[in-house]
C-alpha cells in the first residue's frame, strides 16, 4: 500500500513503580472513566 515497515525498538526500561491499588484496572470499574478511551479486552498474565 506504499507504506513503510512497523519497526519497533526493544530496550530496558527504567525502574518500574505500580500505582496505588485504586488506581489499578480503572476502566474495568469506570467504563465511561474521564478519559473518553476503552481497553482491549486483552488481559496481562502475571
Amino acid at each position: 500500500q506504499g507504506f513503510p515497515a512497523i519497526t519497533t525498538e526493544v530496550s530496558p526500561a527504567p525502574q518500574f513503580y505500580y500505582a496505588e491499588h485504586y488506581h489499578q484496572q480503572y476502566l474495568a470499574k469506570v467504563p465511561n472513566g474521564y478519559c473518553g478511551l476503552g481497553g482491549t479486552g486483552v488481559c496481562y498474565a502475571d
